[in-house]
């Protein structure tokens, strides 16, 4: 298991199985829908190391159950800020290609990196902090201290690209830009790889759906899709806590309304000044 991995219910071992999948290219290719590849900042999902999803989440959505979120307000700050960092890093790196896919061949993984120097060493922009806290730790520039869910992210898009280095150009808050350096690690690399595959083979084409030690968030379950006419068991104790906590819930809200007035009304019953 690699370090802070989350266990994610597979059976242990084994090689990577090759999929049927069409493959064409240098490394390239062309799916019909995202549900059928698994790309790299996936991988860190399926692996249990995304603060932001969750590999039942990453699975409902890779099986259809579960509608593509809202962007954030820090997910759209990346994205609107991604070509500025890109065009920092290019005063370092030289012209940086965008929009290009590479895949690991005989497996569902196809990345897209957010850019190819021109010696093709892949690129991926960041930004943290530029919308509330800085998330993870981002160490010295140079180093390939980044948080260990970019830290994946990256090690795939080098396996993809047989690379020797992926560029991290970052913009953190209250820091500015900053440039890291991942260095690749192929022994890393295909265990990860070995790992993606294995899980992806077991949760999504098997339809198995990964081990949950907390629900999802009530956000992330508001967006499954629902069957018609489908009639499933439900624990009815289940249900009845259910009830008592939005009964208690309501109780407790209508007790703060009530004491929140009779402060209002203390504060505005007051002597009055005569000048």
């Amino acid at each position: 298991m690699l370090p802070g991995e989350q266990e994610s219910g597979l059976p242990g071992g084994g090689t990577p199985r090759a999929l049927p999948v069409p493959l064409s290219g240098l490394g390239v290719r062309i799916m019909s829908t995202v549900t059928e590849t698994l790309g790299a900042s996936e991988v860190a999902a399926a692996l249990g190391l995304s603060p932001w999803t969750s590999p039942w989440e990453l699975w409902a959505r890779k099986t259809g159950r579960l509608t593509e979120p809202k962007e954030s307000e820090a997910l759209d700050a990346g994205v609107r800020l991604e070509p500025v960092v890109i065009k920092w890093a290019e005063q370092y790196l030289g012209p940086i290609q965008r929009g290009v896919e590479a895949a690991i061949q005989g497996t569902p993984i196809v990345t897209h990196p957010d850019g190819l120097t021109r010696d093709g060493q892949p690129v991926e922009a960041k930004t943290s902090g530029v919308v509330g806290q800085i998330v993870g730790h981002w160490g010295e520039p140079g180093s390939d201290e980044i948080p260990e869910y970019y830290l994946v992210q990256c090690l795939v898009q080098l396996e993809a690209t047989k690379a020797d280095v992926c560029h991290v150009p970052a913009l953190l808050g209250g820091r500015g830009f900053v440039m890291y350096r991942v260095p690749s690690n192929r022994d890393v690399q295909q265990a990860i790889v070995e790992r993606a595959v294995n899980w992806f083979e077991y949760h999504v084409i098997g339809d198995r759906p990964p081990e949950l030690t907390t629900p999802p968030p009530l956000s992330v379950l508001k967006k499954l899709r629902r069957e018609p006419n489908k009639v499933v068991p439900l624990d009815l104790d289940l249900v009845d806590r259910w009830l008592l906590a939005k009964e208690r819930a309501r109780e407790a809200q209508k007790e703060a309304d009530l004491l929140q007035a009779e402060v209002i009304a203390a504060l505005s019953i007051c002597p009055r000044r005569w000048n």
